[in-house]
């Protein structure tokens, strides 16, 4: 399986099916064309020239700031979907999309600086209760996922990377690691949803990120 296809087997199992393989082809266009995946979805999608949608980033904007004000983000029960560990995470990416933007394309979507606002709150709760606490090495990865995206100091690293190295191999011989929960289904009962592969899988994202933020520092 090609790179390509495996971030569109991804983007099935994340956003949904893909009957007609517009996935893989779009993903394709991004390669071809040198693109961010930010800057092909304004491409693609023209939300800078289209009013109606440009006004729908801004209250998307809205209510993220407001879960950020609030300091709700932070609270599982405040969420349907996504553990407050794996919201970092997932707006450290988003953000890092954003920053790739040209300033222009950047004033136009968030004029009121809502992405600086939301990051300084996501690195507070990173740094001052995530890594902060006992961590296991999948909330570790989404500490180090979030912290490299956000630009924060490379020595805010060190409690996630040692969490993540003591625990390696604790999974026996259905992997490195153990099988940990990423995210609450509606449902009446909590169920566990991901396993040793999913935890891996993170584990790497978040080495690889941390890796190329030290690489770059040094």
């Amino acid at each position: 399986m090609s790179k390509e296809q495996l971030i569109a087997a991804s983007l099935v199992a994340f956003v949904g099916p893909d009957p007609q393989g517009q996935y893989l082809s779009y993903i394709t266009d991004i390669k071809s064309h040198g693109q961010t995946l930010s800057a092909f979805a304004q491409a693609r999608w023209k939300i800078l020239e289209t009013p109606q949608r440009l006004e729908t980033v801004h209250r998307i904007l809205g209510f993220q700031r407001r879960l950020a004000e609030s300091g709700a983000f932070r609270n599982p029960r405040s969420h349907i979907y996504y553990l407050p560990e794996l919201y970092s995470a997932y707006f450290g990416r988003c953000h890092a999309a954003f920053m790739a933007l040209p300033d222009a394309a950047r004033r136009a979507i968030d004029p009121d600086g809502t992405f600086a606002f939301i990051r300084g709150q996501v690195l507070g709760y990173v740094q001052g209760e995530l890594i902060a606490r006992e961590m296991n090495p999948f909330d570790a990865a989404l500490a180090l996922m979030a912290l490299a995206h956000l630009g924060a100091d490379v020595s805010t690293f060190a409690p996630a990377l040692n969490c993540i190295t003591a625990h390696f191999g604790e999974g026996g011989r259905h992997g490195p690691y153990r099988a940990y929960e990423w995210n609450k289904m509606k449902t009446p009962t909590r169920i566990l949803v991901g396993g040793p592969e999913v935890t891996s899988a993170f584990v790497l994202m978040g080495l690889a990120l941390a890796r190329g933020v030290l690489v770059k520092n040094s």
